[in-house]
């Protein structure tokens, strides 16, 4: 049987490709890179960059302590990628659009459709 956490990481980072693709913005899965991991998925936009994706009963509740660990991942796999990174937390049970995605930095936020809506109009 295979790693029941690792299948879960692949199905969201899947649904957030498609649902990029089906509003028009070129998205890709990254493989996994040990150590050096480089993010989750690779939004091919005017400015491309990468989100680092979290997802699971983790997120059902997340506290401030959660989101600063999770948010130094993302700086983490910012300085792997070379690329601007965003962390995006698939809140579970919850429908896209009560997503959030942060800034590596934390200082910046935006529910997961109004990210989209800015990424199309090409302002992020």
């Amino acid at each position: 049987m295979g790693n029941k956490s690792k299948a879960k990481g692949t199905r969201v980072e899947t649904a957030v490709v498609r649902h990029l693709q089906a509003h028009g913005i070129e998205a890709e899965r990254l493989a996994l890179h040990g150590s050096k991991d480089c993010g989750d998925v690779r939004v091919k936009a005017a400015s491309p960059f990468v989100l680092e994706i979290k997802a699971g009963k983790q997120t059902a509740n997340y506290n401030r302590s959660d989101k600063k660990i999770w948010l130094a991942q993302t700086r983490a796999e910012q300085m792997n990628s070379g690329m601007p990174c965003w962390l995006l937390i698939a809140r579970y049970q919850r429908k896209h659009d009560d997503w959030e995605v942060w800034s590596s930095d934390g200082r910046r936020f935006f529910y997961f459709d109004e990210f989209i809506d800015i990424l199309t109009i090409d302002t992020l």
